[in-house]
């Protein structure tokens, strides 16, 4: 840990702009000795950090010199703040950047003299620091081959190019460390953003840690003295019972609230040497934040405040600014241009932000910027985005506003290299009269080598630039583009894996190519979304090939009534589909025989479905009918695979056809009805359905009684509410019903409200 901090000091210690301090303040320091002395320290680190398991004495001797060295990191912190204080005024007034030196005030004079004299304080703790590593010994190690010199060998550690014939038991050791590394999760660049690690490995680097970093439970914990990193696991705050030295503390975490009552700790904002700050605010974002100088990282994410306070822009070292979720945040201070260190600012989900600050583009360091707001004033213009350098993910709004295809090149998008882009046009008077709209989507073209993810949002054009069609896209969203007839070339991109097309109107055919030459489309594909395309006929235009969609999963459609059929789908395991259906669609599900989920959803014209459509579905194990209001006779023949299945929301169902499904069913493992205002009674055939574990039955207001072959099936729990008679049939010992039911284990009548 002190060579880190180290290493962070001595870079410092050679910038030109501490050079340029240190005359100007009058540091009496030879910094270049300085520099010395602690390249010398550094070098016997390695050496030490392997003592101080055997040498109580070499421990201190790091502890003292890690905390030195801390105080140093934050002396030269607040003089380089200097500069950065200066150039974000400069900045925030719309005036030239100067040098900062030439500019200090008299009324910096006490804050000269304090840091002259910190700084002499801390040159003499580090002499005499210095002067004792040579009461321990400590040598250099030898220079690092590659990078890497390899240390004396103990006998836990094992070197593979000695040791044969262990291959299994290291795999053993392996597969145990690994065992509850569970709960990995990914982004859609198959990015690991979070893992569980085993409970070994979390023990030991709690161990390694303790004397610098803490997480908190709801159990009283004793917090180090040198504590320098605290996780809370709740809002009761540790810092307001802690007796610790609230200047060593750089990160404090707090958990999201879920009922937003919590309150900061006032002791936090005492914590002046704090880098790292996460919380979730309540109504207001504390104007007193400004204290924090040194923060670099603040996250404020999910905070209910509608405005942010202006003196958060004197945070002059501040980095990340993460403001995810701020759905009530409806403006940003105009001076945050002057935090000119900031490198990334995330507004993910502030749906009520209307506008960015004035000359956004000043912000030079910035690297990630989520989202942009094009406005038609100076200084709101899309061409802002031009000198900024971004990456990863960006989401461009009011497109419509972009008043040329020049403005459009100005934003430079050609030079970022973004891994996400979304692009969207509000649906007003103003999208309908812009000129140009293709062209100023032709030049929106970012680095599609490195573009993976694709939203194009309201686009008004006739047709799509050739880029979109770039064979590194991933994720495609195209919504509401309703002049376009005809699709980029999708079925040729190898890599994309997710399609959603929504609101177009004209479109006919995912892929219109008429000649088949055998070549395989959509080789990738796992997930298709087709919502309200009122005149899409088929997914291709020719479906006689055996090679189409090979690796699709999961298909969801919805509104899509002259949809007349599906191609084969070899490994498709969940379908949607919702709303108004074509007959010939249902009838292509039996093709389906990898199917497992089925849901049918939203049909206010569907009575009865086609003959034989479920027979296909050898596989099929979920099965769910949803609001079909209008459907009346339940289809008699199941697949015997399926193991659960849900009736809702059924109005004009009464029973025609259930008896016969459900004797045939034998694998079922739960059954739930609701809202089925007519169903009057169950089939008496629960004895053929030995692996029945759950019934759930909810607001069948018309349900009399239970069949009486209930009794002889292996139920577990048994839900019942919003079914009058059949609560007073069900109680306890008294109830008519009471002997069919009364050796379920877990049994649940909850009364109908009145």
């Amino acid at each position: 840990m002190a060579e880190a901090i180290l290493g962070v000091v001595l870079e410092k210690l050679t910038s030109l702009a501490v050079e340029e301090l240190r005359s100007f303040m009058g540091f009496n320091t030879d910094l270049e000795k300085l520099r010395v002395m602690l390249t010398s320290i550094e070098a016997i680190l390695d050496d030490a950090a392997e003592k101080q398991f055997s040498s109580q004495s070499v421990k201190y001797w790091l502890e003292m010199l890690k905390d030195a060295s801390y105080e140093l990191n934050d002396i030269l912190d607040e003089c380089a703040e200097l500069t950065l204080e200066y150039q974000g005024i400069k900045c925030g007034s719309y005036h030239e950047v100067c040098s900062c030196l030439s500019y200090f005030r008299p009324k910096h004079a006490a804050f000269h003299y304090t840091i002259a004299k910190r700084m002499k304080s801390i040159c003499e703790r580090l002499d005499t620091i210095a002067e004792e590593r040579y009461m321990f010994q400590l040598t250099a190690k030898p220079p690092r081959s590659g990078g890497v010199y390899e240390r004396l060998q103990t006998t836990s550690v094992i070197v593979e190019s000695r040791v044969y014939g262990r291959e299994e038991d290291e795999q053993n050791i392996v597969d145990f460390l690994m065992a509850n590394a569970d709960d990995i999760e990914t982004d859609e660049f198959s990015h690991v953003t979070s893992f569980k690690i085993h409970n070994i490995v979390h023990d030991l680097l709690k161990f390694a840690a303790e004397e610098v970093c803490c997480i908190t439970n709801d159990n009283d914990v004793t917090v180090p003295e040198r504590i320098r990193h605290i996780s809370e696991h709740s809002w009761r705050s540790t810092l307001d019972s802690a007796q610790f030295r609230f200047e060593s503390l750089r990160t404090y975490l707090l958990p999201p609230q879920r009922y937003k009552t919590g309150q900061l700790s006032p002791q936090v904002l005492k914590c002046y040497n704090l880098r790292v700050l996460q919380y979730e605010p309540t109504e207001t974002l504390s104007s007193s934040i400004s204290r924090l100088k040194h923060l670099r990282y603040l996250n404020v994410s999910g905070g209910d405040f509608v405005t942010i306070p202006k003196s958060l822009c004197r945070l002059w070292n501040l980095q990340i600014l993460k403001l995810d979720h701020c759905h009530r945040l409806q403006k940003l201070p105009k001076n945050l241009i002057g935090l000119k260190a900031l490198q990334k600012l995330s507004l993910n989900g502030c749906s009520s932000l209307s506008s960015l600050p004035r000359q956004m583009g000043k912000l030079t360091s910035l690297r990630n910027l989520s989202m942009y707001i094009v406005c038609e004033k100076k200084g709101f213009l899309l061409a802002e985005l031009g000198p900024l350098k971004l990456k990863g993910d960006l989401d461009i709004k009011h497109l419509e506003k972009v008043r040329s295809v020049e403005d459009a090149k100005e934003a430079k998008m050609s030079e970022k290299q973004l891994n996400r882009l979304s692009l969207s046009w509000d649906n007003n008077e103003a999208t309908e009269l812009q000129e140009n709209v293709e062209e100023i989507l032709q030049v929106l073209e970012p680095s599609t080598n490195q573009l993976a993810s694709l939203s194009v949002v309201g686009y008004k054009g006739a047709c799509f630039p050739q880029w979109m069609s770039s064979s590194f896209l991933k994720y495609l969203e195209l919504e509401d583009c309703k002049m376009c007839s005809k699709l980029p070339q999708l079925g040729k991109l190898r890599f994309l894996k997710s399609l959603s097309i929504s609101k177009m109107t004209p479109v006919e055919y995912l892929y219109e190519e008429d000649s088949y030459d055998g070549e395989a489309v959509f080789i990738a594909l796992e997930f298709l979304f087709l919502k309200e395309l009122s005149n899409l006929k088929r997914l291709l235009k020719r479906e006689d090939g055996e090679n189409m969609f090979p690796l699709l999963n999961k298909l969801e459609i919805a509104e899509c009534p002259n949809l007349l059929g599906l191609p084969s789908l070899p490994s498709i395991r969940n379908l949607h589909i919702q709303g108004k259906c074509n007959q010939h669609l249902l009838t292509s599900v039996k093709k389906l025989s990898s199917l497992q989920d089925l849901w049918l959803e939203d049909n206010e014209e569907l009575r009865f479905f086609p003959d034989g459509m479920f027979q296909g579905l050898t596989s099929l194990k979920e099965l769910y009918f949803h609001r079909l209001f209008k459907l009346e006779i339940f289809p008699t023949k199941l697949p015997d695979s399926l193991e659960k299945l849900e009736f809702v929301g059924c109005h004009k169902f009464v029973s025609a056809g259930l008896h016969e499904a459900l004797q045939n069913v034998t694998a079922l493992h739960s059954l739930k009805f609701e809202h089925l205002p007519n169903l009057a009674s169950l089939p008496d055939c629960f004895q053929k359905l030995a692996l029945l574990r759950e019934l759930a039955l909810y607001n069948c207001s018309k349900l009399k009684c239970l069949p009486a072959s209930l009794k002889f099936c292996a139920l577990k729990r048994l839900d019942i509410q919003g079914c009058p008679e059949l609560e007073k049939r069900c109680q306890e010992y008294t109830g008519e019903d009471w002997p069919i039911i009364s050796t379920i284990p877990n049994i649940r009548v909850i009364p109908m409200r009145r």
